[in-house]
């Protein structure tokens, strides 16, 4: 004998190992679900799928017709003459009036 332990030996004289298992992967046997609501989730899966491929092809007629409506409004601001007033009703852009509304 005659060395010195090292400091580490010291402090931990035994550090045990273990070997940690990884949970086992569920198999559709371990998982309490019946036939039926198998069959119920597919339907409303497809359901969706086709609900929304409607909703987008709606969508794809729709808002370009609107975009050029908004356009075609937005460009009539300025043109022609107005009642007067420089008193308006201080309508935001969004609502889609080409300019503010001004009151008599």
């Amino acid at each position: 004998k005659g060395f010195i332990a090292s400091p580490l030996q010291v402090a931990a004289p035994k550090l045990q190992t273990t070997l940690i298992q990884p949970p086992r992967a569920a198999s559709l046997t371990d998982l309490p679900i019946t036939v039926q609501e198998m069959e119920s989730a597919r339907f409303a899966f497809w359901l969706c799928f086709y609900g929304a491929a409607g909703a987008a092809s709606a969508g794809r007629e729709t808002i370009p017709q609107q975009y050029n409506r908004f356009m075609a409004r937005k460009s009539l601001g300025g043109v022609g003459p107005t009642l007067g007033g420089d008193a308006t009703l201080g309508l935001l852009p969004i609502t889609g009036y080409p300019e503010d509304i001004r009151l008599r």
